[in-house]
């Protein structure tokens, strides 16, 4: 196949597969940090409080800006629950997140839609990885 259109593409994306990535949305998220040059993170991360208690299990992780990445679905909310426990899962990430803040991470999400943006989705994450004083 040596030469056809895509080829060198189709390696270098095959180079990149990995079994931890949960989801479709996750492994084209980890497409676009390469082809984006953002540095590549640690998946599927398992974060514990400071007496050694789970927290979260997380997306992604670069540990050394202290950040994490969250590429969510609507699925786990909107599943065909009733409206009770639709809420009482948006307040369980909420209180998640504001646990993983007080730990002293920054937290971000991004979302399926966002997936179309890859310039975009990029720009916003390399932001947060490498804030600038305004």
């Amino acid at each position: 196949m040596s030469g056809k259109s895509g080829i060198k593409r189709a390696r270098r994306s095959l180079q990149l597969v990995d079994s931890r990535s949960e989801s479709v949305a996750e492994t084209r998220s980890r497409l676009i940090f390469a082809d984006y040059g953002i540095p590549e993170p640690e998946l599927q991360v398992r974060i514990d409080d400071h007496d050694g208690n789970r927290v979260a299990r997380v997306d992604f992780l670069w540990r050394e800006y202290g950040v994490i990445g969250e590429c969510d679905g609507f699925g786990k909310y909107f599943d065909g629950v009733d409206i009770t426990e639709t809420r009482r899962r948006l307040a369980a990430e909420k209180d998640r997140d504001a646990a993983l803040i007080g730990l002293g991470y920054r937290v971000f999400h991004w979302r399926w839609d966002d997936l179309d943006n890859p310039q975009l989705l990029a720009e916003r994450i390399l932001r947060v990885l490498f804030p600038t004083a305004g």
